[in-house]
């Protein structure tokens, strides 16, 4: 079954079967849909085709006989109903998220377990070897690291996430987080060797209009690099009305293998490159517009939870493997 299928499938689900009642999935369906403002960027959070929300939506308002959004050019407005379902879906997150935690506290693994969510740049400079390091001198500690910036404050929020390691774009809201630095990557542009644009020494942004990106996001500060607000590669613009062109991945050997089959473009930090260019052609575009983009990676998390000892001990071990990455390049 293709991929739209299944989200339009796992739409049908926010159906009620009861006339006057939502269900839970009904309820973070509005919720979202209010928080962006935008039935795409809802599909998006909820992984499910934006048909497929603009349906469920209305089957809800003619469900409860009322208007909850007010259809704009550019997205939507909440109504004061819908206002007043937020509020409630407040209660009814806190009261789920504190089952959980205490479900976690009744069903505790024999050893404590870190989860954490980390990007395909910042996982191998920053995540692999502090836990590398940990596993060997810390065996009570247990560690889960996945390698996708996928709905980060939502997990941290549910306590699906322990520690995010990430930039600071993907969170609207640091209220109740810490949020400690840990260190910066400056990106450049790499393409296979047999890219069009491979040879030539003055690219530019335009030129990379052309071509899609591949990576597990698109960050704000290069918000000029395509129309509108970027958000996640493959996510529906809805200022174009276009799919934004991009190849998703969660693995830097991924990254490397698309370059050397596609025309695509890839926005990494030089370190992860040097040690592949050779072995796999990968070579720097050049340009007098193509400068070095710095993005600073913080470890994120819920400030109620920065006293645990496996978290306090992975961002110290973070900052260790950073200041040894730092002295190294100025060799």
């Amino acid at each position: 079954m293709g991929q739209t299928n299944k989200k339009a499938l796992r739409g049908a689900s926010f159906m009620s079967s009861g006339q006057d009642q939502l269900s839970i999935r009904q309820i973070e369906l509005i919720d979202s849909i209010a928080r962006h403002r935008s039935i795409s960027r809802a599909a998006v959070e909820l992984n499910l085709t934006q048909s497929a929300v603009s349906h469920s939506i209305s089957a809800i308002e003619t469900q409860l006989g009322i208007t909850l959004f007010t259809r704009l050019k550019t997205g939507v407005e909440p109504t004061p109903y819908a206002d007043a379902f937020r509020a409630r879906a407040a209660i009814i997150r806190d009261v789920i998220a504190d089952t959980k935690r205490d479900l976690h506290s009744y069903v505790r693994p024999k050893k404590p377990t870190l989860r954490i969510q980390a990007g395909t740049r910042a996982t191998p400079i920053w995540v692999t070897p502090a836990v590398a390091t940990l596993s060997s001198r810390c065996p009570e500690f247990m560690f889960d690291a996945q390698t996708n910036l996928d709905n980060l404050a939502r997990n941290l929020e549910l306590h699906e996430t322990d520690l995010a390691v990430a930039p600071l774009v993907f969170f609207q809201e640091t209220s109740s987080l810490f949020v400690e630095p840990i260190g910066k990557i400056n990106n450049r542009f790499f393409v296979h060797v047999t890219h069009p644009l491979a040879d030539r020494v003055d690219v530019t942004i335009e030129d990379l209009r052309q071509y899609p990106l591949v990576g597990d996001d698109v960050p704000r500060e290069l918000a000029d690099f395509i129309e509108g607000d970027p958000g996640q590669l493959g996510q529906f613009n809805p200022f174009t009305g276009e799919i934004i062109p991009s190849i998703r991945v969660t693995a830097i050997y991924e990254v490397f293998s698309v370059l050397e089959r596609s025309n695509a473009i890839a926005r990494l930090p030089y370190d992860l490159v040097r040690g592949v260019k050779a072995a796999s052609r990968i070579v720097e575009l050049k340009g007098p517009s193509l400068k070095p983009f710095p993005v600073e990676i913080f470890a994120i998390g819920l400030e109620s939870k920065r006293h645990l000892p496996e978290i306090a001990a992975m961002i110290d071990v973070m900052k260790k493997v950073e200041n040894e990455r730092v002295s190294s390049q100025r060799l």
